[in-house]
């Protein structure tokens, strides 16, 4: 077997392609603002937000098909504000008046956290499974070492709302928020520093790091209405300005980074821009949608999601095909489909993974085989599920119907 599998994914006689990246449109099946979105693998992924009307009312929701169809799994009184998942399994959310809820079995429950606060938490980041940090209204930073079981009030030196917050490692971490605050801690949020001195009216909305020295924070200025696009090259000692190719005037979000080089903006009025040079140059995008959009994860290098005002949901990439080339020397085929009986599945290489996902996302079929396996399908309850195939750090999706 070769050392990386290239694989085909047919449905009898149907080839899956990859398709040419841009950003599409999909049905989230809400009208509610999403506030943010994270994705643990190519397909599997959460988004949350909700709506400030008189009762108010907040969503989760999950998707095991890389976006083509959404489940609601948590509807609260709350709007919940960011999530994030330090492993496939583990995720946290926060949001208005200090809630924090915690899966341990990829969303399948949600437990509700002590806070100790009932201000907005605005964002979450954890390490790992264990240590995480969430930051809101009036400076207000929380820290947990015991996932969630208790967490602790850290002193941030100020009393600007805190929007974003990351973590490059378990010592060295970012906070920004309202009033051109940029805060960094090098022992674990014992101790915050201003970055700079306060600007009144600058908003600095999202911050994100590359390596532990080269980061960004996006965002807007109230006086100028003016766009906000920082780098630092040195662990947020010095920012400087990258505005070239963004338009002056727009609110920017959320700033993401795949690497030091490759990253996005979005912002209001569906905006979206990349760039390849690490902010030097930027190319606006083609965006589907004219809404707010305030929120991007990539899960994988091709394959990315946004998540706006609306219920606006956008996808770039193609999640169903491994971001190996297409081969036909290594063919995998997956019959029939609709399924009522006996999944075939049937490939020409050895030491293949297989997982089966029912629309809940949870796991329901998992095995090893060579060559050909056959996996009876009659116990499975009728529905969409998701079929993964991987060997190594490659990996494959197929969607079925269990009828």
């Amino acid at each position: 077997m070769k050392s990386k599998l290239t694989i085909s994914i047919t449905l009898l006689l149907m080839s899956v392609f990859i398709a040419k990246a841009q950003w599409t449109e999909l049905t989230s099946g809400t009208t509610m603002h999403l506030y943010s979105v994270f994705f643990t693998e190519a397909s599997t992924g959460y988004a949350v937000g909700g709506v400030y009307s008189p009762g108010g009312m907040g969503l989760i929701c999950k998707t095991i098909d890389g976006g083509d169809t959404w489940t609601n799994l948590v509807q609260g009184v709350y709007v919940f504000l960011s999530v994030h998942f330090p492993d496939a399994n583990t995720g946290y959310i926060v949001g208005q008046n200090g809630v924090i809820f915690k899966t341990v079995n990829a969303g399948a429950d949600w437990v509700p956290q002590t806070s100790g606060v009932t201000i907005n938490l605005e964002s979450v980041h954890f390490v790992d499974v264990n240590i995480g940090y969430a930051v809101g209204v009036g400076g207000v930073v929380l820290k947990t070492t015991d996932g969630g079981a208790n967490w602790i009030a850290q002193n941030s030196g100020v009393t600007y709302m805190l929007n974003s917050v990351y973590f490059v490692d378990v010592n060295t971490g970012y906070c920004v928020g309202s009033g051109g605050t940029m805060l960094k801690t090098t022992d674990g949020g014992a101790n915050w520093a201003p970055l700079q001195s306060s600007i009144p009216l600058e908003e600095y909305l999202s911050v994100i790091f590359a390596d532990a020295n080269i980061g960004y924070v996006s965002g807007f200025d109230h006086q100028t209405f003016g766009t906000i696009l920082l780098k630092t090259s040195d662990g947020g000692l010095s920012w400087t300005s990258h505005l070239n190719g963004l338009p002056a005037s727009v609110a920017l979000r959320a700033v993401y980074f795949e690497n030091a080089n490759e990253g996005w903006v979005v912002g209001d009025g569906g905006f979206i821009a990349k760039t390849t040079d690490g902010a030097a140059n930027w190319t606006t995008q083609v965006s589907p949608v004219t809404q707010a959009l305030r929120a991007i994860h990539f899960p994988v290098s091709t394959v990315g999601y946004v998540v706006g005002n609306g219920g606006k949901i956008l996808r770039e990439g193609d999640p169903t095909t491994s971001v190996s080339a297409v081969s036909s020397e290594n063919q995998l085929m997956i019959y029939p489909n609709p399924v009522s009986d006996v999944l075939h599945i049937h490939t020409q290489n050895n030491n293949i993974q297989v997982e089966i996902y029912n629309p809940m996302g949870q796991i329901v079929h998992t095995s090893t085989f060579n060559d050909n396996t056959q996996i009876p399908t009659h116990g499975f309850a009728a529905g969409v599920y998701i079929v993964k195939v991987s060997s190594g750090t490659d990996v494959c999706y197929e969607k079925i119907i269990v009828e």
